[in-house]
């Protein structure tokens, strides 16, 4: 098989597993426990924010600051009032969805791989 195939296959393989991984791996759980409480205990890395007009916000590093949730989001520094937070939603690892997905994709290289390459049947006859 030429080397630009193997190079345009590889490439490919890696694409379907990382949109596999990022598609099934985590998702988000929404949390019973108010803003205070929740980064009180153990803050999270990241949270997904509702907010009362039904925007949400994803928040890096977030913490309390009196009556305000501060943090980061891809669009800079964010300050909002707790009185407008909805709902709040923490990551977590889907770990069935994972194995799933991990054995999916290691079937579909297989597949893929599989499927250039190309066999040949020696037989030989004799007298």
């Amino acid at each position: 098989m030429p080397h630009s195939t193997m190079v345009g296959l590889r490439k490919s393989a890696s694409g379907v597993l990382l949109v596999m991984q990022v598609a099934g791996c985590v998702n988000w759980r929404v949390q019973a426990a108010t803003p205070r409480e929740l980064l009180d205990t153990t803050p999270p890395v990241l949270v997904r924010v509702t907010l009362a007009d039904a925007r949400e916000i994803v928040v890096s590093q977030p913490r309390i600051s009196g009556d305000t949730l501060i943090g980061d989001s891809p669009r800079g520094a964010v300050r909002l009032p707790l009185a407008d937070i909805r709902l709040l939603a923490t990551r977590r690892t889907n770990v069935l969805g994972t194995a799933g997905l991990v054995f999916l994709g290691l079937a579909t290289v297989v597949t893929i791989i599989g499927s250039t390459q190309t066999y040949t049947i020696g037989l030989s006859w004799s007298d």
